[in-house]
């Protein structure tokens, strides 16, 4: 059963044994980490609604730690950047690239002519 278990899991034999033995010793171990993966599946929901939505209205996102502020504003909920990153890239597909500064210069009538 265990080897049934770890292959379906992609684990080895000895973390589920492992696993097994912490449940046993702890009846409420295995209600915690499924609390914490339903946290974790909120928080990642809750990210990707905000996303999609200021996408849907055409608004600037400039940074990780912008949407984070908005969801700790709008829901209470505390993300951590690396956690909005992650859902922007591997859950929506999205990429960015850092905003560079121009000098104010760059845009007179004299610098476009020469470009």
């Amino acid at each position: 059963m265990q080897a049934d278990v770890a292959k379906e899991w992609r684990v080895s034999k000895a973390v589920v044994a492992l696993l097994m033995g912490k449940v046993r010793r702890n009846k409420e171990l295995l209600s915690e980490i499924m609390a914490k993966r339903a946290d974790r599946e909120d928080r990642r929901k809750a990210i990707e609604l905000l996303v999609q939505r200021l996408n849907d209205e055409d608004a600037f996102i400039d940074s990780a730690e912008a949407i984070q502020a908005k969801i700790k504003q709008e829901s209470d909920l505390t993300v951590q950047q690396h956690e909005v990153r992650d859902v922007m890239i591997r859950d929506l597909g999205m990429s960015y690239r850092k905003v560079r500064c121009i000098s104010d210069n760059s845009n007179v009538e004299r610098s476009l002519i020469l470009r």
